[in-house]
Formats: structure tokens, C-alpha cells, sequence
């Protein structure tokens, strides 16, 4: 399948210390592709890197065979959306209000909103489940509501393909469930590219079509869930023991990870 972002013998990291070592994918169109390593692996810098909010070493980022670097913000923008971890907004600030700055990179700051710009924000706010919500205030929201409307911020931007790091920080499991169900939901019906960074290995295996797991900056493993998620996998990358368990449900095979214990 055709790559619609790619990175390229990507070296990155902050001041002088490098933390993506080399790291070359491509991640494919229509896809749901999950990131997993240790903290400090370079998950974060990889979606950042790829994003445009971090300029690499050395290497490249393409999106659609175009060097991210000579594209300029509105094509970007048209293309590629990026949710950092814990985003920060007013709490005073209603739903639509925030929503709708996702539509900043089509128009700045300064012009009117057009009736597209109007249509894209609807549009995101009925995706996300928020109809009943657009007009309460950030800080009225629980905290899975909160995160479908950062979401739909990112949606507004009409984008294909979105990054999202650690969309589920900070929620309980019931929500961590809402925002991954929204987001396979929006994969399969409006075809969104989603690449995602998570740290809980079940949720990667139940919501991806792809893992890739990094260790210390590089590729250590690549594939299917059934292909990354195996014993051997998670001892090498977390130095954690496991069993493996699948599980099949309504005639969908699934994969367990159960932790054992730390490796001495």
C-alpha cells in the first residue's frame, strides 16, 4: 500500500542530545498505526519530528513524496494534523469556540470564517459525538469529553492523516475505550490515517492494523499486533516477562499481553 508519510534515516532529539537514531517507515493510508517503547525510546520525538513541531539532524519526513520541510503550513494542514499530549486550553472556552482553531491554518487568525470553515466544524463536532456539548465550556467536560473535543479540533483541520501522542493519558479505562472506539470508528467510515503513540500494549493490539515498538531511538520491531506482541518482543523492549494469550471473540482472533514480572 502507497505511503502517505514517511520518514527517512530520521536523526532528531533536543539540544545536542540525539534521541531518533537513524529511524526509517513509512506509515500507510487508511491505516492505524500504534507506537510503542519505554519512556525515553523516542515515541514522542518521532510523532513531533514528523509533525513539523521538531526540526531533525539529519534524514526526512515526506508526506506524499514532498519534503515536509518546503511545504508550507497551509498545505501541510490540509494533509496532516498532530495532537500533542496533554494539550492546554481555557477552561472558560466553549466547545465550538476551540474546535473551530482548527481551521486556523486554512485562514490565520485575522480573517472571517467562511461557510467551509462553518461546515468543517459542524462536521467535527458531530463526528466526535459532541452535538449536545458545543456550547459547554471546556472545564464542564469530563475528561474522555475533553479529549473527543481536542480531537475534533484536529478534525476541523480536515486533515487525512492525524498524530495523536498518548491520546489516552490521564483517562479512566471506560474512556480510554470512547476515544479509541472514536478513532477506529473514524478510520473505518471517513478513512483517517491515524498514527498514535500508547503505552498500554492491550489497547495497541485491539485498536491497531500496525505496531511498531522502538528502543533507545531505533526500529526493534515491526508488523502485525499478532507479529509484535509476542514474548520475546516485550523481554527485549520493556525487559518485562510475559504470556501471551489470544483470544478469540466473535470470530476475531485478539492478542493478550499478561505481565509476569520485571526481568533481574
Amino acid at each position: 500500500m502507497t505511503g502517505c508519510l514517511s520518514v527517512d534515516s530520521l536523526r532528531a532529539g533536543y539540544a545536542k542530545k540525539e534521541v531518533l537514531k537513524g529511524v526509517s517507515l513509512c506509515f500507510e493510508k487508511g491505516r492505524i498505526t500504534t507506537v510503542i517503547g519505554p519512556n525515553g525510546s523516542g515515541k514522542s520525538t518521532l510523532l513531533k519530528t514528523a509533525g513539523r513541531l521538531l526540526q531533525p539532524f539529519s534524514g526526512s519526513v515526506l508526506l506524499e513524496g514532498k519534503s515536509i520541510a518546503e511545504m508550507d503550513d497551509k498545505s501541510i494542514a490540509k494533509k496532516l494534523g498532530i495532537l500533542p499530549q496533554s494539550p492546554i486550553a481555557p477552561m472558560d472556552l466553549p466547545v465550538h469556540c476551540l474546535v473551530a482553531f482548527g481551521r486556523t491554518p486554512h485562514h490565520g487568525f485575522m480573517n472571517r470564517f467562511s461557510n467551509e470553515d462553518r461546515d468543517a466544524v459542524d462536521w467535527a463536532i458531530n463526528a466526535t459525538g459532541l452535538e449536545d456539548k458545543r456550547f459547554k465550556r471546556i472545564g464542564q467536560l469530563s475528561g474522555g469529553e475533553r479529549q473527543r473535543a481536542w480531537i475534533a479540533m484536529s478534525l476541523a483541520q480536515k486533515p487525512e492523516i492525524l498524530l495523536l501522542d498518548e491520546p489516552t493519558t490521564y483517562l479512566d479505562i471506560h474512556h480510554q475505550f470512547e476515544v479509541l472506539e472514536l478513532l477506529r470508528r473514524l478510520n473505518d467510515q471517513h478513512g483517517l490515517t491515524v498514527v498514535m503513540v500508547l503505552h498500554d500494549l492491550n489497547l495497541a493490539a485491539s485498536f491497531s492494523h500496525r505496531i511498531i515498538a522502538l528502543k533507545e531511538g531505533m526500529t526493534v520491531a515491526d508488523g502485525t499486533p499478532e507479529e509484535v506482541l509476542c514474548a520475546d518482543n516485550i523481554y527485549n523492549v520493556f525487559n518485562i516477562r510475559s504470556k501471551i494469550i489470544r483470544i478469540n471473540e466473535d470470530g476475531i482472533e485478539k492478542t493478550v499481553a499478561v505481565p509476569l514480572g520485571v526481568r533481574h
